[in-house]
């Protein structure tokens, strides 16, 4: 903003010469009235008058000139006033606070934010060094940091300070700031003073530390689990992967991030995979499947995966996460359980079949393909007169000569 207008050199030049205009005007007067000769009278008056005629109008000039710089300096003196008055008002009530000094770092001006964060009132803090009032330390290492408006001063130039600044306030709480300080500058350009703006961010740095130890727990789970754990986007483009998933396909996280699974599985495989996708998307709820994964060794795993929606703060789907868990050797041993529970059931039905043989009221036996005896019940061993023990692994001619039947048992064999 311009200051208001002085009278300036050609004004004062103007008046030098109306004021030797005036002089010799006078002169020429006193000569007029001293003049003898008719002639030398007129000659006097003559210029008289074009004297006079002159200074009035530099007298006119003078005067409407006056007025003008008079209205000028009015117009420029109520334009500072409303700047000022609004600077004022805009300082006091904005939630930032403010603080002024002046080249020599003593307070010139606090608003209300400014008193609030450090616990001082204006009137207390005006004149004192900006030390006093403004006392800064770093939020980790505790040392004090150097004044931002002293610097800015020093190095004239705009200063900002780091997110981990603390403010101790005069009652010696602390408050987590972010600040700035920058000089105040004259229509010279010369340092007239600085200005310090500060703002409360502890509950912001609270809930970011409180975010970052959620992120660093959950990315100690990730990274420790033996089940693959990834995060796509609607696009089907990974956000995230676990250490797990690197070491099954044998690729670094970097080289998955951005890409789909287009990168690393055959066409058919990933089409698949984001058709399950679309289905958690669409759907907006979990999916469960099993699913064969193939490992950088080579070797084929059974997985049991289980997809699920992520959703942000409007309720929408933004994402999908997927946890796999390698089911290969439970698979395994789920399919030996039910062989042996089959192998079970098979020998508790050949023991049933014993029970039922031996202890039948006819005659029961049994040949394999060289007619030798391979089981006897009871009721044969009584009709023969010999024990199974010496019946079993023998002949039927050796076992029992007189056996009238042995063509019969011959042509069944043949024939079946």
């Amino acid at each position: 903003m311009k200051k208001p207008i002085r009278l300036s050199p050609v004004a004062f030049v103007f008046m030098a010469i109306a004021c030797l205009l005036l002089i010799l005007f006078g002169l020429h007067f006193y000569a007029l009235e001293e003049a003898q000769d008719y002639s030398q009278q007129r000659a006097l008056s003559l210029e008289t008058i074009l004297i006079g005629s002159f200074i009035l109008m530099l007298l006119v000039i003078l005067f409407f000139a006056r007025i003008r710089l008079n209205r000028q300096n009015k117009k420029w003196t109520d334009e500072l006033y409303i700047s000022q008055d609004w600077l004022s008002k805009t300082l006091l009530s904005t939630t930032e606070a403010v603080i002024t000094t002046d080249k020599a770092c003593k307070i010139t001006f606090m608003n209300k934010g400014a008193e609030t964060l450090t616990g001082w009132a204006t009137l207390d803090a005006k004149d004192k060094q900006i030390d006093s009032i403004f006392d800064a330390i770093d939020e980790h290492t505790h040392i004090p940091v150097e004044n931002p408006i002293k610097k800015a001063l020093k190095e004239n130039k705009v200063i900002l300070l780091s997110n981990h600044t603390v403010l101790i306030k005069k009652d010696k709480t602390q408050l987590i700031i972010v600040d700035s300080a920058a000089p105040i500058h004259n229509d010279k350009g010369e340092i007239i003073g600085g200005v310090l703006v500060f703002r409360d961010i502890t509950q912001q740095s609270l809930s970011r530390k409180k975010l970052l130890e959620s992120e660093g727990l959950l990315k100690g789970i990730m990274d420790h689990t033996s089940s693959l754990i990834y995060i796509k986007d609607l696009e089907g483009k990974f956000l995230m992967i676990n250490k797990q998933k690197e070491k099954i396909l044998n690729l670094k996280a970097s080289e998955l991030i951005g890409t789909d699974s287009l990168n690393h599985l055959p066409k058919e495989q990933a089409a698949e995979v984001r058709k399950t996708d679309h289905i958690v998307i669409e759907q907006k709820h979990a999916i469960e499947f099993e699913q064969v994964i193939k490992h950088a060794d080579g070797t084929s795993h059974t997985y049991h995966t289980s997809k699920f929606p992520l959703f942000n703060a409007d309720d929408n789907v933004f994402a999908v996460c997927a946890v796999a868990t390698d089911i290969s050797e439970s698979k395994k041993n789920i399919e030996m359980q039910e062989k042996i529970a089959a192998q079970n059931i098979i020998l508790q039905s050949e023991v049933r079949y014993d029970e039922v043989m031996e202890n039948m009221p006819n005659l029961f036996f049994s040949f394999d393909r060289s007619l030798r005896f391979i089981s006897i019940n009871k009721a044969c061993e009584k009709f023969i007169g010999k024990k199974a023990e010496h019946v079993v692994g023998k002949t039927i001619e050796e076992a029992y000569p007189q056996n009238m039947y042995l063509s019969e048992y011959q042509q069944v064999l043949k024939t079946g």
